[in-house]
């Protein structure tokens, strides 16, 4: 049970969300990316984390949690399945309107995020967690605390992960936390 006042968590439809709550979120995963990763991105302002169309995919899809608090969006966490396990839940996209940040916001999305994972019959949750060779990132290194404190594993990294989009070698560090029944 939330005990955020005012907060709600939603699968909205497209008929459920209007446009200026979707630019909304978008605007909340592009400034929260940009402010704890953008050091690490080759890119010319306006960072952009998410495109309009590919949220709006998300949630079309039924894979976007929305958070609303007092009936503005305040976050957002997307929920698919891992690509290379069928029988495991992938979490990403997850951000929470910096304003918002610290009062747990973040914690009863990651909590729906597994609940829906158990509830589409998968066993586990994964995070991937994108992060710098050859130097220590601080906020990279908060997350990585912070999903371990909430029972995810280290499982593996891939070996200098480096799509076109960042501007230093990076691995991809894969966290399970098995689900039980």
């Amino acid at each position: 049970m939330c005990e955020i006042s005012g907060l709600e968590l939603s699968f909205p439809s497209l008929s459920d969300v209007n446009d200026a709550e979707l630019e909304k979120i978008k605007s909340i995963c592009d400034t929260v990316y940009q402010q704890t990763e953008g050091d690490m991105f080759k890119t010319v302002p306006p960072y952009e984390r998410i495109l309009l169309p590919d949220l709006k995919s998300l949630v079309e899809a039924q894979n976007l949690v929305i958070a609303y608090q007092n009936k503005e969006p305040v976050g957002c966490v997307r929920i698919t399945t891992d690509p290379e396990d069928a029988t495991k839940g992938l979490i990403g996209l997850l951000a929470v309107d910096p304003a918002k940040q610290g009062v747990g916001i973040g914690r009863e999305l990651m909590d729906l995020a597994e609940a829906t994972i158990k509830k589409r019959g998968q066993t586990s949750s994964v995070v991937h967690l994108l992060y710098p060779i050859g130097r220590t990132h601080a906020f990279k290194d908060h997350l990585e605390s912070w999903y371990t404190k909430m029972g995810f594993v280290y499982s593996h990294s891939t070996q200098k992960y480096n799509p076109p989009f960042v501007n230093c070698a990076c691995e991809m560090k894969v966290y399970v936390k098995p689900l039980g029944n």
